[in-house]
């Protein structure tokens, strides 16, 4: 079975990922969400579980796990680098990561994280944008992957 792992830095339309996710998994995928938009807001959950995710997880979503002078240094950072520091360290998107097949970036805040995740993997495709990766899920698919 092809994983499909989806990096959020923005809540995403919902429309447009439950049709994303229907196509994924028409294909035979399953689809997971790492989310660094709250998760618990009003109406995300409801969204979301008409989605058809096979597993959600919120991100960190600040630095404050941080040391002070990581902090600092990050103040003036690219927004990429300072979202892959917040995350980097989170198990379960390190764990997904590696077992994914295809990754996802949803928006541009998520592509030097998906970029960094699939550098410290091994290398699935990867791509920022969802039509490639349904292309690469639909080829693993064929092939057996």
């Amino acid at each position: 079975m092809t994983e499909v792992l989806l990096v959020a830095y923005v809540r995403p339309q919902f429309g447009v990922l439950a049709d994303a996710v229907r196509k994924f998994s028409a294909q035979g995928a399953r689809v997971h969400l790492a989310a660094m938009f709250d998760l618990e807001a009003e109406g995300v959950a409801e969204e979301l579980a008409k989605v058809g995710l096979a597993s959600t997880h919120q991100l960190p979503r600040t630095l404050k796990h941080r040391s002070q002078a990581v902090r600092r240094r990050l103040g003036q950072a690219p927004r990429g680098l300072r979202n892959w520091t917040q995350v980097r360290s989170d198990s379960w998107l390190r764990s997904h990561g590696r077992k994914a097949d295809v990754l996802v970036a949803l928006d541009r805040a998520a592509v030097y994280t998906v970029w960094r995740a699939a550098e410290l993997n091994p290398p699935p495709p990867s791509s920022s944008w969802a039509a490639p990766c349904l292309k690469a899920a639909v080829s693993l698919a064929c092939e057996g992957g």
